[in-house]
């Protein structure tokens, strides 16, 4: 059969479910799943320990969830942990913590790990808790979190905030067992939403979901006497002007490292949703565009070989890989499975 890839996938079900992709004979199918809870709709695995996967139980009484994974993909529950709010939307997964950011909950919760079952224990830090609100009021009537990003080369926890248009910056306090505190934020356009963030070269990419756009910022460190983040461009995310429905989601770095890929959800096209194309600083521009036949895309990853895409739509379309070149930056579908409601993934 030759190579094969692993791939889970979280969902708006109930269940992580594990699919088997096989590029020469271009297919894709369900191997398993498992029962974790109400729409395990982000997952990421343990730096160190990659068998262990985490998924936020995006509900009322919001949960992380341990599942370990065997060889093949199959997962087991082996602990849970309350995320000490509302609609957990993303997890960042440190050595030995892991902060949960509760989207309806207006707040992020700081969760030790251990390296025994059940891999979490009880937080032993205060939630953070954020304030703010927008000018859209029926999306932006509260602070509301999206996601919990590590500035990739220095201790700083980035908390792009949808309802607040804010993208809040925390540091450690070494005086308190390293929690994490807030000394920062950057305002963004007003109504933009801020969804997901990413950094390279000290330059803040920032999806801004409810305006559809990507909105750049020079990111120095924080610092009392030194330079403040400054707004460099702002571009659409769309190549025709969005409809009222159109959301902006995912950020992702291309594996050539020479691209940003945006997801657009509720696209009207025939083609369905689109994944735009960016060069980045200095030049950034939007050079491209893939159209993927979905409907409501939201997460999408690199397979590690960065040889194919997956993004799957979330009311519609099932699951796609797509075969990727860096040639250029273009995508080519090699496989498709129907699969209800999927919205983020992991390859293992």
């Amino acid at each position: 059969m030759g190579e094969t890839y692993t791939i889970l996938v979280g969902s708006y079900t109930r269940s992580v479910t594990t699919l088997k992709f096989t590029p020469a004979t271009c297919s894709l199918v369900v191997l398993s799943f498992v029962e974790v809870g109400h729409h395990p709709s982000w997952i990421d695995n343990h730096p160190t320990h990659p068998e262990l996967v985490f998924a936020t139980i995006e509900a009322s009484e919001g949960e992380v969830v341990v599942v370990e994974v065997d060889g093949e993909g199959k997962g087991a529950v082996v602990g849970r942990v309350s995320s000490g709010g509302e609609d957990p939307a993303h997890v960042w997964i440190g050595e030995n913590e892991i902060v949960v950011g509760n989207y309806s909950g207006s707040s992020i919760l700081q969760i030790p790990f251990i390296a025994e079952s059940p891999y979490l224990s009880a937080p032993s830090a205060q939630v953070v808790r954020f304030e703010g609100t927008g000018p859209r009021e029926d999306r932006q009537e509260k602070s509301h979190p999206h996601q919990v990003y590590h500035h990739p080369s220095r201790e700083e926890l980035l908390i792009p905030d949808l309802g607040a248009d804010k993208v809040h910056r925390l540091l450690r306090d070494e005086t308190k067992e390293g929690e994490w505190v807030v000394k920062g934020e950057i305002s963004v356009k007003a109504g933009s939403g801020p969804r997901h963030v990413f950094v390279k070269d000290d330059v803040l990419y920032i999806v801004g979901e409810l305006s559809s756009e990507l909105l750049s910022y020079s990111l120095p460190p924080i610092s009392s006497s030194g330079p403040a983040p400054t707004h460099l461009a702002t571009l659409a995310t769309t190549s025709t002007p969005p409809t009222p429905t159109a959301l902006a989601a995912e950020i992702l770095l291309s594996p050539s490292k020479t691209h940003l890929l945006i997801s657009n959800r509720n696209d009207t096209h025939p083609l369905g949703d689109p994944i735009a194309i960016f060069t980045l600083h200095p030049t950034f521009e939007r050079v491209g565009e893939v159209r993927t036949g979905l409907n409501h895309i939201r997460g999408m990853q690199f397979s590690k070989d960065g040889k194919y895409l997956i993004v799957g739509g979330a009311n519609g379309g099932g699951v796609k890989v797509f075969e990727w070149s860096g040639e250029g930056e273009w995508a080519k579908e090699v496989a498709h499975v129907e699969l209800e409601a999927p919205t983020d993934f992991l390859w293992l």
